[in-house]
C-alpha cells in the first residue's frame, strides 16, 4: 500500500518528536529505571493475548526493547491502526517500543470473536480491557509503567484508563482529544445543514 505523505504526515512526525522529547526529559527515567530490563534487542511480536475473557490482538514493535513503551489507543470505535503501523509510526521505533491493540469488537480481535461480544461493548469494559493490556505489557516487557497515547475515540478511552489506574501510566497524551461530543454535534449540525441548503443539496 502506498501512503501519500501530505501535510498531516508532517504533523505526525512533529508530534512524535515532541512525544520523544517529553519522555526523555521526565517519563523515561521512571519507566526505564524502575524495573531492571533485559539486555537491549529489537522486538517485533504479533499475538493474541487473553484480555477480558476473550483473545485480543496486540502488536509490539521497536528497535530496542529497553526503550519506553507506548500503548496506542486507536480511534473509531473500530478504526484499528495495527495494519498501518509500519507506514505511520516506523520512525517512532528508534526511541520507543510501540504497542498497537485491536480493541474489543475491532480488527483481528473482532475476527477472532465475531459479533458475540456485542453485549459487552461498553466504555467500562473497554477501559478495563485497556488496563489488562497495560498490565500484560508491564510484565511481558519488564516495565513498571507505560505511556498511554489515545487518538479521537481512543482519547476518551485513555482518559477513563488513566483515571482508573494512574499507577500504570507514566504519561497520558491525547490527540484529537474528545471532550464533549454532544456539544460538538450541537455546534456542527446547524452549520452542516446551512451548507447543504446553500448548495441546494437535498
Amino acid at each position: 500500500m502506498s501512503i501519500r505523505k501530505g501535510r498531516w504526515w508532517g504533523s505526525w512526525r512533529h508530534f512524535a518528536k515532541l512525544l520523544v522529547l517529553s519522555i526523555s526529559l521526565d517519563c523515561a527515567w521512571a519507566v526505564d529505571r524502575a524495573v531492571p530490563s533485559p539486555s537491549s534487542h529489537a522486538i517485533g511480536e504479533q499475538l493474541f493475548v487473553p484480555i477480558g475473557g476473550i483473545e485480543q490482538w496486540v502488536t509490539i514493535k521497536g528497535q530496542d526493547a529497553g526503550n519506553p513503551v507506548v500503548l496506542y489507543l486507536h480511534g473509531g470505535p473500530g478504526n484499528v491502526m495495527s495494519p498501518f503501523a509500519d507506514a505511520f509510526f516506523k520512525s517512532w521505533w528508534r526511541h520507543l517500543t510501540l504497542v498497537m491493540w485491536d480493541q474489543r469488537g475491532a480488527g483481528r480481535t473482532y475476527g477472532k470473536t465475531g459479533p458475540s461480544v456485542e453485549p459487552t461493548m461498553t466504555i467500562d469494559r473497554l477501559a478495563q480491557d485497556g488496563i489488562e493490556v497495560a498490565e500484560f505489557l508491564t510484565k511481558h516487557l519488564h516495565k513498571k509503567k507505560v505511556i498511554l497515547v489515545g487518538a479521537s475515540w481512543g482519547s476518551i478511552l485513555g482518559v477513563h484508563m488513566a483515571k482508573m489506574r494512574p499507577d500504570l501510566f507514566c504519561a497520558y497524551v491525547g490527540t484529537a482529544q474528545d471532550v464533549n461530543i454532544q456539544a460538538n454535534f450541537a455546534a456542527a449540525y446547524p452549520r452542516l445543514l446551512a451548507l447543504a441548503r446553500a448548495a441546494a443539496d437535498q
